[in-house]
């Protein structure tokens, strides 16, 4: 299954949760990837910024905005 392939990449559950969803949803703001995962959008956020340390995910701010 893919989470357990995550997992073992050293992905966290919010991790996986966010990253599984962008890849269903698509480029989104941190405050709509919240809205979906029942995480908060500060959390969602910060989860955002460290998948994309990892080279995972990458953002664009857009209007003031950050889509990841």
């Amino acid at each position: 299954m893919i989470e357990e392939t995550l997992k073992k990449l050293g992905l966290n559950e919010k991790e996986i949760t966010i990253y599984l969803m962008l890849l269903k949803i698509g480029s989104v703001p941190a405050s709509v990837l919240g809205q979906r995962t029942n995480i908060t959008r500060s959390t969602a956020q910060y989860t955002c910024q460290q998948l994309a340390k990892k080279g995972l995910i990458h953002s664009i701010q857009k209007n003031n905005t950050f889509k990841y």
